[in-house]
């Protein structure tokens, strides 16, 4: 027999993981992108506003 607490705590720990394996994909990818576009010395601007 299953115990539902324990099946609980166990989902709940796999939810953590895959969500922490999600934010870390996307940190990868964002420091891929910073590196792959920005040239030495250059700023970039990230904002979503319109200037």
């Amino acid at each position: 027999m299953i115990d539902l607490e324990d099946e609980l705590d166990k989902r709940e720990e796999e939810a953590k993981e895959r969500e922490y394996r999600r934010w870390q994909d996307q940190q990868d990818r964002y420091t891929e992108h910073a590196w792959e576009y920005s040239e030495p010395g250059e700023e970039e601007d990230w904002s979503d506003e319109d200037v």
